[in-house]
């Protein structure tokens, strides 16, 4: 599913969000597209406070988000661009420039500061400056294998080698050449291109200072963890992309380059707000059924959180609407 933003404002609250505070739950987020586009959707002088808080079981992912909304929400960090650039080549290239990789590691290493030693619950917290924080509480199986992906030590080459044997083994051409029936010629070039330099890059563009593995989409032993369906045209909408492009004077024929700049330019606006708002972003790994029971001991001593938008993805459609509703309803 293409990203949404869960408010739709223009159908519910309008402008008078501007000076309300709102808590936002993405209870299995998944990726952070949706989070992304959420808050973009909030206007620029919005002046109320907007908790998010963003809960996904896979462990990996959940590493992935607090490391990227850190990057994200890090004032004292590159300029704008240069971070927009980061995130989106740890979300959606298998490899990165050493200054990129140098970045995602540096916070690795900070984040594992406060995993340091045996507990059944990680709980650390980032003050960016007076109105944003960043907080979490993970279980022990992402501190464990946050120090293992810090550590490992494989090799571009090693994990690239891995890649290709996923995404473009000789076995599975058949379902690629299915995928590009539905392409217009002219942008299957750039979906091979893709595929062959596993970095999501505007055609032309050289791909030789990507020189570091992206450790956030292999195991910790260099393992490709995507599949050879797995693709970023799908993560967001193609009309919302065609706008981007007309906008910003793109060629048509390359689409791929066309969703560089749309992606890179939703992360711009992201930091933006996020920079600017008074934002709280409770990061979780665990079940969503079990997830309000940890918010409450999160939220300790405190207000208790009454939710304005609660989005499950598609857990439903496999767990069924009894046990979701159940557990978030009002």
């Amino acid at each position: 599913m293409t990203a949404h933003d869960i408010l739709k404002l223009p159908m519910n609250e309008g402008n008078k969000v501007k000076t309300q505070d709102l808590n936002i739950c993405f209870a299995a987020s998944g990726d952070l597209r949706n989070v992304i586009k959420t808050l973009n959707s909030l206007p620029l002088d919005y002046s109320g406070r907007c908790t998010l808080v963003v809960n996904d079981f896979h462990p990996q992912v959940a590493i992935r988000n607090v490391i990227l909304l850190s990057m994200l929400l890090d004032p004292s960090g590159p300029s704008a661009e240069l971070t927009a650039e980061a995130v989106l080549h740890t979300l959606y290239s298998a490899s990165m420039t050493s200054a990129q990789s140098k970045l995602v590691s540096d916070w690795m290493e900070r984040i594992g500061q406060f995993i340091q030693g045996a507990s059944p619950l990680y709980h650390g917290d980032i003050n960016f400056n007076s109105g944003t924080k960043v907080e979490w509480w993970y279980p022990q199986d992402v501190a464990d294998l946050l120090r293992e992906i810090k550590n490992a030590s494989f090799t571009k080459a090693a994990g690239e080698m891995n890649r290709r044997m996923n995404m473009v083994a000789p076995q599975r051409i058949d379902y690629r050449e299915r995928y590009c029936i539905g392409l217009r010629p002219r942008h299957r070039v750039g979906y091979f291109h893709f595929l062959e330099t596993g970095v999501l890059l505007p055609l032309g563009q050289p791909v030789e200072s990507f020189d570091k593995p992206n450790k956030l989409l292999y195991s910790e032993h260099g393992q490709w963890l995507l599949t050879d369906s797995a693709n970023p045209v799908q993560a967001w909408d193609p009309l919302e992309v065609e706008y981007t492009r007309k906008k910003k004077g793109l060629p048509d024929e390359d689409y791929f380059g066309s969703l560089f700049f749309h992606v890179k330019q939703q992360l711009v606006d992201f930091i933006a707000r996020a920079r600017q708002f008074k934002l709280s972003v409770l990061l979780f790994s665990v079940d969503l059924n079990t997830l309000p029971e940890l918010l409450d001991l999160a939220m300790e001593g405190k207000q208790k959180l009454m939710f304005d938008r609660v989005e499950t993805s598609n857990v439903m459609d496999t767990t069924g609407p009894s046990s979701i509703i159940s557990t978030w309803g009002p």
